[in-house]
């Protein structure tokens, strides 16, 4: 009996003593033999139809199968269907024969998903704008259900960071910088509301800001750090004395 031979038996000896019920982790097992590899190409088929833009690429991995369908022989898969949203851990439902009757049974698939989007090319620090020289597409692991980077490098030229940027790092639509309404060294009202009294002192920020952005803020006066929210220009709300 040959090396293969021997661990197929070991494997098939450990999955009859798994219940129905009992999920055998398929990250355990050294080799995937039958019905794993029919699962893995038919969920290749089914993303296949959502990603097929030349932006995606992905990989696919068998994360656990019931013990009772690892069992089962290559022609008694029926069909195998997307159960739920595409994410980094991926349900499929699998129809198969048994005992002259069709049962299903759930597996979880492993969806390791990149998308090419520009990327820093080098170091980019805050406020700096950006040209097409600091820009390249590269590819990044994302979510699929949480999507919110910048896919087009026309949309990044001219534009300003709120925050730095390592080499090889996307850039979110958060990250790119609007207008700049107050800018460091400006005096700024900030405003402190508490039971209906309204209260403002003459700070100085520390920081540039946007609307709706936090930035902290010092007052002579009271020699002491704010952090506020912009609100418009030469104007902040108070949000934690720090």
């Amino acid at each position: 009996m040959n090396a293969l031979s021997i661990e197929r038996n070991n494997f098939m000896e450990l999955v009859s003593v798994q219940s129905e019920k009992d999920l055998l982790f398929l990250n355990e097992i050294n080799q995937t033999v039958g019905v794993p590899d029919i699962v893995i190409d038919e969920a290749h088929k089914i993303l296949s139809k959502h990603f097929e833009d030349e932006q995606y690429r992905y990989t696919l991995s068998l994360r656990w199968m019931p013990g009772s369908l690892v069992q089962k022989n290559e022609g008694d898969i029926v069909s195998v269907e997307l159960a739920g949203e595409v994410d980094r851990y991926t349900n499929f439902e699998v129809k198969y024969r048994h005992l002259g009757r069709i049962d299903k049974a759930e597996v979880q698939i492993i969806v390791d998903l990149e998308k090419k989007v520009p990327v820093a090319s080098k170091r980019i620090m805050y406020g700096e704008t950006k040209d097409s020289e600091s820009i390249h597409f590269g590819w990044v692991s994302i979510s699929a259900n949480n999507e919110n980077l910048v896919d087009s490098k026309n949309l990044l030229i001219g534009k300003t960071l709120r925050k730095s940027l390592a080499a090889g790092q996307p850039i979110r639509y958060a990250d790119i910088a609007t207008e700049i309404v107050i800018s460091a060294g400006d005096e700024v009202k900030l405003l402190y509301e508490e039971n209906g009294i309204l209260i403002s002192i003459t700070v100085q920020s520390r920081q540039d800001g946007e609307i709706d952005e936090l930035i902290t803020f010092y007052s002579e006066k009271t020699r002491t750090r704010y952090l506020g929210r912009v609100i418009n220009q030469g104007v902040a709300k108070w949000e934690k004395t720090l």
